[in-house]
């Protein structure tokens, strides 16, 4: 990025070339906090319902302040298939008054009065499937995203599977709880419309939540915490050290 803006640059005026370099290193600072998650929560491994299908390993998020933008990154133990998975984010958001229902998983306790669910598969390098928010009537009704269609970002990263959706989209509010499932995608030949009390699409659906009791909140106004906080930082590669950091002698390793 800096090296095109730099060309760019030796072909305008001073003022406008410093303004320019000046947005590309905003651009560029921006970016790499992007790359900077919050973790808020740990599976173990081998709790799934089924060792076949995808089992839950860490859920961390990031919330993009100026587009009132909600990152989720479910990541799992062993690589994510890009082309088929099944998420769920589960959020009770603390509406007075909103109609809840208990979750489906293991974490039976858990009540919510939001879903938000991406069960899809990629087709012409797009995703399709059930895609979008729902509420407890419309999970009720078996119509998980009765609120929104095919408004959620997904991308697959490695071990980890990536959700954007609207903050407004989700809950007016900045305070709420979650937990997150992971399964597979829709079997074939089977809808979203026969989740419940069908062993065909139980067996090939959810498959391990996270947590498996209570949940996690976030809060997303909150001040970044000084102490005690979780971050994963994609943009930092930890096995470049700084030019003052002491190593170890080539031959202490002997």
């Amino acid at each position: 990025m800096w090296r095109e803006c730099t060309a760019t640059a030796l072909r305008m005026p001073l003022i406008k070339t410093i303004l320019l370099l000046l947005a590309c290193l905003i651009g560029m600072a921006g970016g790499a906090r992007a790359q900077v998650w919050t973790v808020v929560a740990f599976d173990p491994k081998g709790d799934g319902r089924d060792a076949a299908l995808a089992a839950a390993a860490q859920l961390s998020y990031r919330y993009d302040q100026p587009q009132d933008l909600l990152w989720f990154r479910v990541s799992l133990y062993g690589k994510a298939n890009p082309d088929s998975f099944g998420v769920n984010i589960v959020v009770d958001t603390g509406t007075t008054g909103a109609a809840k229902m208990n979750w489906w998983g293991a974490n039976k306790d858990f009540q919510f009065d939001k879903l938000l669910t991406a069960w899809v598969t990629k087709k012409n390098r797009a995703y399709e499937g059930t895609i979008g928010v729902g509420d407890a009537a419309g999970a009720k009704a078996r119509n998980v995203n009765n609120l929104l269609k095919n408004n959620l970002q997904l991308r697959v990263e490695g071990d980890s599977i990536l959700i954007g959706v609207k903050r407004t989209d989700l809950t007016d509010k900045m305070k709420f709880k979650l937990i997150a499932a992971v399964g597979s995608a829709v079997p074939s030949g089977v809808t979203s419309n026969d989740q419940w009390n069908n062993d065909q699409w139980n067996n090939g659906q959810w498959n391990d939540d996270m947590p498996n009791a209570g949940s996690v909140t976030l809060d997303l106004s909150a001040p970044r915490p000084a102490r005690g906080l979780r971050e994963l930082d994609l943009a930092r590669n930890n096995f470049r050290l700084p030019s003052t950091s002491k190593t170890f002698a080539k031959d202490c390793a002997r």
